[in-house]
């Protein structure tokens, strides 16, 4: 989001932008926040003014991760389901989870699309399938554990 000025061709006294950066690996969000602040400045007639906040780690896919995916994936499979997965850059509070040390994947919600946006939508028969999904592997992983 970028907000400034009051008509075209008129040098605003003010601007401000909003925006998000995501990273694979908390190195490469450490690069990319310095860089940012670099850009802060002050000269005669400008303020460049640069605040970060980084509330989400890295959720890279280690081998916790690979073994729920493949867990959440038997688990479909058993069910008829198909479950696709795929690298995305997306950023949630499973981001924070398991930099805790808990595998995380976040494919589990119902089908939809439109994401954050007015036309979000979700496919109401896949809250059926995700809610026998989610039971069969809770009961997998509570009886075998993730690494079994």
């Amino acid at each position: 989001v970028i907000r400034g000025g009051t008509a075209t061709n008129v040098v605003p006294p003010t601007a401000t932008g909003w925006g998000n950066i995501r990273f694979r690996s908390d190195p490469d969000g450490g690069a990319m926040h310095a860089s940012l602040l670099a850009l802060s400045r002050s000269e005669p007639g400008l303020r460049v003014g640069v605040k970060c906040i980084l509330n989400r780690p890295a959720k890279p896919q280690v081998a916790g991760v690979t073994a729920l995916a493949n867990a959440a994936k038997a688990a479909a499979e058993a069910l008829g389901q198909q479950l696709p997965f795929g690298t995305t850059g997306g950023v949630c509070d499973g981001n924070n989870l398991q930099a805790a040390g808990l595998p995380t994947i976040d494919t589990l919600g119902v089908r939809g699309g439109g994401l954050h946006t007015p036309a979000e939508w979700i496919d109401v028969q896949s809250l059926v399938q995700r809610c026998q999904l989610l039971a069969v592997l809770i009961a997998r992983l509570t009886e075998r554990g993730i690494a079994g």
